[in-house]
């Protein structure tokens, strides 16, 4: 709930905490190694990539002495060093570890939730190093799971991530009729969100979603796509 609210300081006090009972209890390692994850996530929203990387090892530690390998676990592990890789700067060791983390959970569950969020996380990759084609064809496969996945989780923003990952693509590669549509697209999914948030009295979430459309608006008024009609 803490990190929901971006208070990371707080979520990582309840995080830790949650940890050490589970270590003190000898709680299941599956249970442990979810807490280690949050706590590494927690880490990365804080900008301490140390820290981050040093959860996602003693994680991969109790991984490591499973007599059956936890598939979901390893999928989220490596979905998580995706981004530590992703905020470092090193692109090629971010997708590997990602595109890792899509395969893993699309054998799993297909077209779900965390499935999508690995290959919107995959999006991300290919659009930072210029491959927008991968960028489009992922994406397109993301939206025929869209509905599928704001049923499971409405608070989700991977919808509009991929969303703005493919504006972006089709902007980059002159197709600017599909990259307005994509944008109202955008904005709709992000007005969806902004109602979700105003209703549970998320303001911190609720301003970012008000940020975005503001510049999606302001983009949308430009030379670039007034001019293309």
């Amino acid at each position: 709930m803490y990190h929901q609210k971006h208070d990371e300081a707080t979520a990582m006090k309840y995080l830790q905490k949650g940890l050490e009972i589970k270590k003190k209890s000898k709680a299941a390692d599956l249970s442990q190694i979810d807490s280690l994850i949050n706590i590494a996530n927690t880490y990365i929203a804080v900008g301490e990539l140390a820290k981050a990387t040093q959860a996602l090892e003693e994680s991969e530690v109790i991984v490591s002495r499973q007599y059956f390998p936890p598939l979901s676990e390893i999928a989220t592990i490596n979905d998580t060093w995706g981004t530590v890789y992703l905020k470092q700067g090193q692109l090629d060791k971010a997708a590997d570890m990602f595109d890792k983390a899509a395969q893993e959970r699309g054998t799993m569950t297909y077209g779900g939730t965390p499935h999508v969020e690995s290959l919107v996380n995959v999006i991300k990759v290919a659009a930072k190093k210029g491959d927008y084609r991968k960028c489009m064809q992922i994406g397109k496969q993301v939206l025929l799971f869209s509905d599928n996945v704001l049923k499971q989780r409405p608070q989700t923003i991977v919808i509009s991530d991929c969303y703005e990952c493919l504006a972006n693509a089709y902007e980059k590669t002159g197709n600017l009729s599909k990259a307005k549509v994509t944008l109202e697209s955008l904005k709709l999914e992000l007005t969806r969100l902004g109602s979700l948030h105003d209703c549970d009295s998320n303001n911190y979430q609720l301003l970012e979603i008000q940020k975005r459309l503001k510049y999606i608006e302001h983009n949308l008024q430009s030379d670039t796509f007034t001019n293309d009609n």
